[in-house]
């Protein structure tokens, strides 16, 4: 907001004596200006004057000052005074040429972070608002965002959205500040998405198989959560995990690369979050890898536009968000005790059977609580999850043995 000094001689006393001080004169002018000569030869210095109804402020040379504020007062571009109007530079004077002090939008800041407040004390939230060329976005409180996505836009460090470059996180974004989908833009994204020393002919690979797992397990009008749990099903469900890690074995088996998971279906926790990443690419889903080339477990975290939220999935433990991948979502029934039924669990929940499914024993023998064949069903279900939970989660398909899920 501009501030304007008071002169020592307000323009008010002026317009008060100043019938006192009108006299006839001439305005004359060379190549530095123009000024008023008096009839007596004199000329007014570092003073106002009224001329035909118009007032002047003229500088200590005496020379007439023109497209410039004199105080709270604006000169124009012949020297007179504006009333009544907007000066060139956006600011309002009344009729008597004094500037209308007004309330001016502004930044404001405290503890909590940065807000816009409005001429009228008003503030934006929940909604994107353009200042000054650049584009911002304020939370429902009316703070402004920073360092974060909004659907598929990035705010920077200052808030505003970052166009026409490359993201924190590794993200390209146009000259609108939208993402670019699906562009693989350099070398740290070919080796983010797909792993390293791979031949080209084994990227290639990969992009195909993942283009196509994509287009099979992706459904129209999936939400983005629904994408990211049904990538996380797929993933647990077709790799195994292999525990011999290294540089030098990675150089060998490619466990930590995508290409691992696509081809022969067993990798290292690296490749599953690469190959979430990539599936993640072609569903649509702005995806990032937590621990992303350390020797820690790795993990991804899915952006969800239709929630406005981040959340975490680990296909290697079947999670998502927190919540596991049941075994019915992976076509394979359990069953629990309820109420002596036997009902769809979530889970495993069948311990002895012997205990499970038989009465105490009762005059010589022992009462079953359900039929032979249900029984049956109940348990070969449950060993078939144990079984493929054990060979998807321990990895080790040599060293299994049945005995193990009995």
């Amino acid at each position: 907001m501009k501030k304007k000094a008071l002169l020592t001689v307000g323009l008010s006393f002026m317009i008060i004596f100043s019938a006192n001080s009108v006299k006839a004169g001439e305005w004359k002018s060379n190549k530095v200006g123009s000024w008023y000569e008096e009839k007596d030869g004199s000329y007014p210095t570092s003073t106002w004057k009224e001329i035909s109804n118009k007032w002047y402020y003229f500088d200590k040379s005496g020379f007439r000052l023109t497209n410039v504020w004199v105080g709270n007062y604006y000169l124009g571009k012949d020297g007179a005074m504006l009333v009544n109007t907007t000066t060139p530079d956006g600011y309002k004077v009344d009729e008597n040429g004094k500037w209308i002090e007004e309330r001016q939008a502004m930044w404001k800041k405290n503890d909590t972070g940065w807000w816009y407040e409005e001429k009228d004390g008003s503030y934006p939230t929940s909604t994107w608002k353009e200042i000054k060329g650049k584009w911002y976005y304020f939370d429902s409180r009316g703070y402004c965002v920073m360092n974060t996505w909004i659907g598929n836009y990035y705010l920077g460090s200052s808030g505003a959205m970052l166009v026409n470059t490359t993201t924190p996180d590794g993200y390209r974004v146009d000259e609108n500040g939208k993402w670019i989908d699906n562009k693989v833009v350099n070398q740290k994204d070919i080796i983010s998405l797909y792993g390293r020393n791979l031949t080209q002919e084994q990227i290639d690979f990969t992009d195909n198989a993942a283009k196509k797992i994509a287009k099979e397990i992706i459904k129209p009008n999936m939400t983005d959560r629904e994408k990211a749990r049904e990538i996380t099903k797929w993933i647990f469900a077709n790799t195994i995990k292999d525990h011999r890690q290294s540089t030098e074995i990675y150089k060998k088996t490619h466990a930590d690369t995508a290409w691992a998971v696509f081809s022969k279906g067993r990798a290292a926790c690296s490749g599953y979050v690469r190959a979430f990443k990539l599936l993640g690419k072609y569903a649509g889903l702005k995806v990032k890898i937590v621990n992303e080339d350390l020797w820690q477990h790795q993990w991804n975290t899915v952006y969800l536009q239709d929630e406005g939220k981040w959340i975490d999935c680990d296909s290697q433990s079947r999670t998502c968000d927190g919540s596991e991948i049941t075994p019915k979502e992976f076509g394979i029934p359990t069953y629990k005790i309820d109420d002596e039924r036997l009902v769809d669990a979530p889970f495993p929940q069948i311990g002895n059977p012997y205990e499970d499914f038989v009465e105490e024993y009762n005059s010589g023998h022992w009462v079953y609580k359900f039929s032979l064949s249900d029984i049956k069903a109940a348990l070969e279900s449950h060993k078939k999850w144990r079984k493929f939970e054990w060979l998807h989660n321990v990895g080790d398909r040599e060293s299994f043995d049945e005995s193990m899920i009995k």
